[in-house]
């Protein structure tokens, strides 16, 4: 069904008529799906409800209840508000129960973003018609006096509240902004008596305080616990952008940015304790008689479609909500349900008729079949300009313009779905790079489908959503790609327009070279496809199709392009952003095998970074290879896409490294945490922790114990060891002055009984490994990155003193360096075992091998199948050479004297495990076999080795050997100078025969031995060790002492002896094993058990 309201209007207009007698409140304007219109304090766009007074008199609040159940009108109760005539109210309805007390202060300063505003001083915020009471979107800042950093573009904010003053004195205060900035302060909390104390008259980076003389104050005198109005401003207009306050206290304390302790905001925001659903449901105003006062019907709502009365006191739905104002916008009542498709997106074994339908009386249906979003208003179709040949070298010449269009069609008939493979290429021939020619258009037909979009319309009605879907013609109705495929629409000019389009070089370039006619263009000079931003995110729709053909998702999103240097290359990354606004906030499938959520925020469509003329997988691959370390990885799908129907090669599905994912993956709070880019740069949170970790270490230093203990307490070693052990091992020289990430979660202190991720300590994120494996040398296995990324006085790029100081100080510790060495042979004698490795290799060439001859016609790289194969053979090369290289690194830098095979075993299978350093030996860990006893691997002399033995079920420890030594100590510390060859002996729980000793008759020594296992079943073996060499009996005797079985009788040569204890046919119980030697008489306790 659509949505009208007339059926509602005779009962809600009459209600309305016949309200309570003096009672002039009622439900204005509400909101179930807030997408982008309006954020509350916290910066969440929760639902809301507005309230106004349409009366005469002033109302009070308290005690009135506001409910999404009539059956519990007092669901959600007012605290003492009031409510003046003509005065509007909101309440969010966030599900957060929030009953501020008026008058109360509360921490935090109030931020207020102003969209859509060109221009780059404070007059062109100050002077546009939205500000002060107009903002797009508000929230109140509690950690800093500072705005989120290169947030967008074109946009003003105003960050304004109230400052406390911790002491009486002369403050001074400072002011960074992008672009033009001002600083205004009050004598007190009114704004009347404000005025200007600091500016940034052009522009400053974050934090950056020093830049121009005005942004310091004079000296402000301020009175202890006396609260005074202040406020920022900022414009910015492209390119970087931040606002950030500091101050100097009278004793010289420096807090730059201010601490959001001594900030606050006077009135705080009413929250109800329930949200709306977006499917409606009624919502009551009741008052403390219990008299319902107010009654909005239950509607169904789409993002950012508000339902409320007019100026008229019609029930209407509003595109352009008003919430705090009069709803003056126009208003429609009936909103539509989008047309009904007769076949849903897949694949088609034939040809068929999609017929498109709907039940709303007088409407119409219109389509596209370009990708375009239709609409009744683009029937004549609307076109747009792009380029083929750009100007690439100093001296050449652009080529013309070129147009294409794109259009709406009237559906007035069924549409017949055909196989469009052979018909003419479209946007695949559009020049996606700076090139004079686009060298990889196609040069045959690519695959093709036919992107159907529909919508319902009709005059005086909303327009129902738009609805996609992709149809594939093929042989057998199946998906002939081994891989799943994400069919994405989307307007051709957002992607492709010479000025607008994001997926071209198009004006942005063109205007480089003017400015740079003989410089030299490469992937980082200026281009329309490194536009970034929320001004460069576009609505697009997904479905993906898994390889059965499946369709398993079919919605709106936004899209930007994603990366950098690698965004010059023909087919780029495409990052997908799930929002309110596009119609569902979270994209729901298991993308990801290795996942245990299924639903996100932001995926990637990758082409592979610097690897995309390569392999195709190199940097999935080394996340794969290090999946199971101490540090973030992102997960792979690699998929087949299609833009538009035309088929677009080979992409990586990725995960996005943001505060979504950790939160996921950790289920942390995402507005609690500090996520930190490359020398502090900050995408979340703050660096402040950080930098004074770092000021600690360049202080101190962290060569004592007790200086590593306190840096451990903040930085995660394991996090940080394992991270640059990977690093090391794949020789990413494209880091690490780039290409760092490392998080924390925000908490007072250290918390280690939190868990990993959630004790408060720095972690590290892997990402953007492309340049590593060898992918411009083919020799590049033999680098010393030991080397590399311990120098001191590197170049700014790829590895400047900044970006070795951490390592650097942190291996002047023993314990780091020893951890740190061991770990690395941990993984050497394990995952980064060639076999390992080259298995995760050939997994994944084998996924996308048959997609391989589509992807090089498609794109002409790699230039061949051939080519692509010796590409991934390089990989191959380097994961065979890799371990010999790293080991004689290890060395040399560490001057280590060589190294010893470690030899481990257990006492029988299944009985335990052994763990060496860090390695569980089980089938479990990475590179290690299912049953790998007896064990290898290769360790440094005179180093510390630690072994831990672990029972299985129904098993317990009994001891260690390695030749005469023996230890009961279930950890043993050893610290080998040559080969070693140790067992960990495990016994049934409850036996203890296992302990008895080699006892002589008549007291006197005898020759140590000992029987393995024990207890046993079928059979034993009886050791020893002797020193002589004579005549011997050894028998198996019952608790009686009657001999039950001979177990030997003759020579014993000076030496090892050893001989089978046979257990067949003895019922299960305690024996003595007893001996006859030169010596003495000896006995041992035994126990067969049960087989």
């Amino acid at each position: 069904m659509y949505y009208t309201i007339r059926a509602f209007l005779f009962t809600s207009l009459l209600f309305w008529f016949l309200q309570v007698p003096g009672q002039g409140v009622r439900i204005n304007e509400i909101m179930s799906s807030n997408g982008s219109t309006l954020a509350d304090e916290d910066g969440d766009f929760s639902d809301w409800i507005e309230l106004y007074n349409c009366g005469d008199t002033a109302v009070s609040l308290e005690g009135w209840g506001l409910s999404d159940n009539p059956g519990n009108p007092f669901k959600w109760v007012f605290p003492e508000v009031v409510l003046a005539p003509r005065e509007y109210l909101l309440v969010w309805a966030s599900g957060k129960d929030y009953r501020p007390v008026p008058g109360k202060w509360v921490n935090g300063i109030r931020r207020e973003v102003y969209p859509g505003i060109s221009g780059t001083t404070v007059e062109s915020l100050t002077g546009h018609k939205s500000y002060p009471n107009q903002p797009g979107s508000r929230q109140l800042i509690k950690q800093y006096f500072e705005a989120p950093v290169d947030e967008a573009n074109n946009y003003g904010q105003r960050m304004h509240g109230y400052i406390k003053a911790p002491v009486t004195g002369s403050y001074v205060f400072y002011l960074s902004s992008d672009d033009n900035g001002e600083l205004w302060i009050s004598n007190d909390t009114t704004t009347v008596k404000m005025h200007l104390i600091a500016e940034v008259p052009s522009w400053t980076l974050p934090r950056e305080w020093d830049k121009y003389p005005a942004q310091r104050s004079e000296r402000i005198p301020l009175l202890k616990g006396r609260y005074y109005y202040i406020m920022a401003l900022a414009k910015e207009g492209t390119g970087g952008d931040n606002l950030a306050v500091g101050w100097d206290w009278p004793d010289g304390t420096s807090e730059h940015p201010i601490n959001g302790r001594h900030v606050f905001w006077k009135e705080g925001e009413l929250h109800t304790s329930f949200s709306i659903s977006a499917g409606g449901e009624t919502l009551t105003l009741t008052n403390p008689r219990g008299e319902k006062v107010s009654e909005m019907p239950a509607m169904s709502l789409r993002a950012d479609i508000s339902l409320g009365f007019s100026a008229s006191s019609e029930l209407l739905f509003f595109t352009q909500p008003t919430p705090g104002r009069e709803n003056s916008t126009t208003g429609f009542r009936e909103i539509l349900d989008p047309p009904v498709f007769s076949h849903g997106g897949g694949f088609y074994d034939q040809p068929f008729d999609l017929t498109l339908s709907t039940t709303a009386a007088g409407a119409t249906i219109v389509y596209s079949l370009d990708g375009s979003f239709p609409s009744g208003n683009n029937l004549a179709g609307a076109s747009y300009q792009y380029k083929n040949q750009y100007r690439e070298s100093p001296g050449s010449s652009a080529g013309p313009f070129l147009s294409r269009s794109y259009r709406t069609n009237l559906y007035t008939s069924p549409l017949r779905i055909t196989d469009r493979s052979n018909s003419a290429n479209q946007i695949s021939m559009i020049s996606s790079t700076f090139n004079a020619s686009p060298w990889y258009a196609p040069s045959k037909p690519i695959p093709k489908a036919v992107v159907v979009k529909a919508r319902t319309e009709k005059e005086g009605a909303l327009s129902s959503e738009v609805v996609s879907h992709t149809f594939f013609i093929r042989n057998g109705g199946l998906n002939p790609h081994p891989l799943p495929v994400v069919s994405i629409s989307a307007q051709e000019n957002d992607l492709f327009d010479f000025y607008h389009g994001i997926y071209v070089a198009g004006s942005d370039f063109e205007n480089w070279r003017n400015y740079n006619p003989s410089g030299t263009a490469n992937g980082g000079v200026d281009a329309n496809y490194h536009r970034s931003g929320d001004d460069y995110e576009f609505r697009g729709s997904i479905e993906f199709f898994d390889t059965s053909g499946n369709r398993f998702l079919g919605q709106d999103m936004g899209y930007r392009i994603h990366g950098n240097w690698s965004n010059a290359q023909p087919f780029k990354s495409l990052r997908i952003y799930a929002r309110k606004e596009y119609g569902k906030s979270t994209l729901d499938y298991p993308f990801f095998k290795s996942r245990n959520y299924t639903s996100y925020k932001r995926i990637i469509l990758r082409n592979s970074g610097n690897d995309n003329s390569y392999t195709l997988f190199r940097d999935a691959a080394m996340h794969e290879m290090v999946s199971h370390m101490n540090f973030e990885t992102q997960a792979y799908q690699p998929s087949v896409l299609f833009i538009n129907g035309e088929y677009w090669g080979i992409h990586n599905i990725r995960e996005r490294i943001d505060k979504y994912f950790l939160s996921a993956k950790f289920g942390m709070n995402i507005d609690q945490l500090d996520i930190l880019e490359n020398n502090m740069s900050i995408d979340e949170g703050d660096s402040q922790h950080y930098a004074e970790t770092l000021n600690y270490i360049t202080r101190n230093g962290v060569k004592s114990d007790e200086n590593y203990d306190w840096v451990t307490r903040r930085i995660d070693p394991g996090s940080f060891t394992d991270y640059m052990i990977a690093q090391i091992f794949m020789v990413n020289t494209d880091w690490p002055g780039n290409n760092i990430k490392y998080w924390r979660l925000q908490t007072p202190d250290y918390l280690p009984d939190a868990g990993a991720g959630r004790d408060g300590r720095w972690r590290w994120i892997l990402y953007d490994t492309d340049f590593a494996f060898g992918i411009y040398r083919s020799d590049e296995y033999s680098y010393d990155m030991m080397y590399f990324t311990t120098q001191t006085d590197g170049p700014s790029w790829p590895n400047p003193s900044w970006s070795t100081l951490l390592f650097r100080e942190l291996l002047a510790n023993k314990t780091f360096r020893t951890g740190f060495i061991n770990r690395f042979c941990d993984q050497l004698n394990t995952a980064f075992q060639p076999a390992v490795v080259l298995g995760i290799i050939d997994g994944m060439k084998s996924a996308i091998e048959p997609e391989m001859t589509q992807q090089v016609q498609r794109w002409k790289i790699p230039s061949s199948v051939n080519s692509w194969n010796n590409y991934v053979a390089v990989m191959q090369n380097f994961a065979s050479r890799r371990p010999a290289y790293a080991r004689n690194h290890l060395r040399n830098y560490f001057g280590l004297s060589g190294e010893y095979l470690l030899t481990v075993n257990i006492s029988g299978r299944g009985e335990g495990h052994v763990v060496v350093n860090t390695i569980p030996l089980t089938g479990e860990t990475r590179g290690v076999a299912a049953d790998p006893y007896p064990w290898q691997g290769r360790y440094f002399r005179n180093l510390p080795l630690r072994l831990e033995a672990i029972p299985s079920q129904g098993y317990e420890f009994a001891r260690w050997e390695s030749g005469n030594y023996k230890s009961e100590s279930r950890i043993l510390n050893l610290q080998p100078a040559g080969d070693t060859y140790v067992t960990a002996v495990f016994r049934e729980e409850g036996t203890t025969g296992i302990h008895e000793t080699l006892t002589s008759a008549n007291g006197g020594e005898v020759p140590e031995g000992s029987v393995f296992p024990n207890p046993f079943k079928e059979s034993a073996v009886f050791r020893l060790e002797t020193a002589w060499g004579g005549e011997i009996s050894v028998a198996l005797a019952d608790m009686q002492g009657r001999v039950v079985r001979q177990v030997y009788q003759g020579y014993v040569p000076a030496g090892s002896f050893s001989c089978p204890v046979d257990g067949t046919g003895l019922a299960p119980g305690v024996y003595f094993l007893t001996g006859e030697t030169p010596e003495g008489i000896f006995r041992r306790k035994v126990v067969r058990i049960q087989p």
